[in-house]
């Protein structure tokens, strides 16, 4: 792969840096999973990968307002036209919110988790 954003952090790690081609990049996102972590230091080197991270929550509201017109400039037409699609494992009623909850906490999901529902 060519870039990994990762909101979990520790566990995935070693894994995520696996995933990389040579000159790919782990983008850290968040920690949901935890902030300490030990990894294998010669694939940084030897693929020279890129180990990134990066937070909104820190950034100012001008800072904020510049990447969400980065995101609408480069990767809401990828979006549209189709190029780029997200992985949609199981989409849940609403009604089945405990129940989607449960197999998102199973950790045997890949990809998105959906909820739907009608409007009466």
């Amino acid at each position: 792969m060519d870039i990994v954003l990762d909101w979990i952090g520790a566990p995935y790690l070693s894994k995520h840096l696996d995933l990389l081609k040579t000159r790919g990049r782990l983008v850290l996102i968040g920690l949901m999973g935890g902030s300490t972590g030990e990894i294998d230091l010669a694939p940084l080197v030897t693929r020279r990968l890129k180990l990134i991270g990066s937070v909104l929550r820190s950034q100012s509201r001008e800072e904020k307002a510049e990447i969400t017109r980065g995101f609408t400039r480069t990767v809401v037409p990828l979006l549209e036209s189709g190029r780029v699609k997200p992985i949609i494992d199981r989409i849940f009623p609403i009604a089945e919110v405990e129940e989607a909850h449960r197999y998102l906490a199973s950790g045997e999901h890949f990809g998105k988790i959906v909820l739907t529902w009608k409007s009466f």
